[in-house]
């Protein structure tokens, strides 16, 4: 797997290891708002047939929240002791407020982009 598609992957499972990845229906849901469909939707959907990941019982709201497996939290694990020796960008959540946060070997700043995986240093223009 390429370094790209291994920084997808580290975080969809980052997102389901934090415990905010959820799915209603045929909606999955990240921090409890509606995820827009496209490649990170389509990667836990993977996930899901794959066996990394499991939908626990349904609440009240029929909401599951979605859940690492032993192969999926292994595969986690892995991957994130990768993307912290290798000093990539992690992306954190975005507070409800605002953007992203990222938080490279170089310190914190705001991005617009809603992830960014790179072994580079941001520019301090920026």
């Amino acid at each position: 797997m390429s370094l790209q598609a291994d920084s997808f992957l580290w975080l969809a499972l980052h997102r389901v290891h934090r415990g905010g990845v959820a799915r209603k229906g045929e909606q999955l849901c990240y921090r409890g708002r509606p995820m827009p469909p496209g490649l990170l939707g389509e990667l836990y959907e993977y996930l899901l047939e794959d066996g990394a990941l499991v939908l626990g019982a349904p609440d009240g709201s029929g909401m599951q929240r979605v859940r690492l497996t032993e192969a999926g939290l292994a595969r986690y694990q892995v991957l994130d002791q990768r993307q912290r020796r290798l000093g990539l960008v992690v992306v954190l959540p975005a507070p409800d407020h605002g953007p992203p946060a990222v938080l490279t070997p170089a310190g914190r700043r705001s991005s617009p982009a809603p992830l960014e995986v790179s072994g580079g240093r941001p520019d301090p223009a920026a």
